[in-house]
């Protein structure tokens, strides 16, 4: 499908009218533009991507949420240092 979405792009077409002259449902192809975004677009800013992260709170838990939506979940407390570690 990324295929056909590069296809698309060059086409000069709007998705829907696309969609209709490719005989593909518009849902599944905006599924697909979607996908092809997250996988060959870069973001614009080419900073860091993380959140920075204030330590001063003491927290009984923790959360890392990668871009692709992947999560790691920690239910206790977690040294930064550790946390350093999963990232780098």
């Amino acid at each position: 499908m990324f295929a056909i979405v590069e296809v698309w792009q060059q086409s000069g077409l709007s998705k829907k009218t696309f969609c209709a002259e490719q005989g593909i449902t518009y849902h599944r192809f905006h599924y697909w533009h979607q996908r092809y975004k997250i996988r060959h677009v870069t973001p614009a800013n080419d900073g860091p991507s993380f959140i920075p992260l204030d330590l001063r709170f003491n927290t009984a838990s923790a959360e890392l949420i990668y871009p692709d939506g992947r999560r790691i979940v920690f239910h206790q407390g977690v040294d930064a240092a550790y946390l350093k570690a999963l990232l780098g």
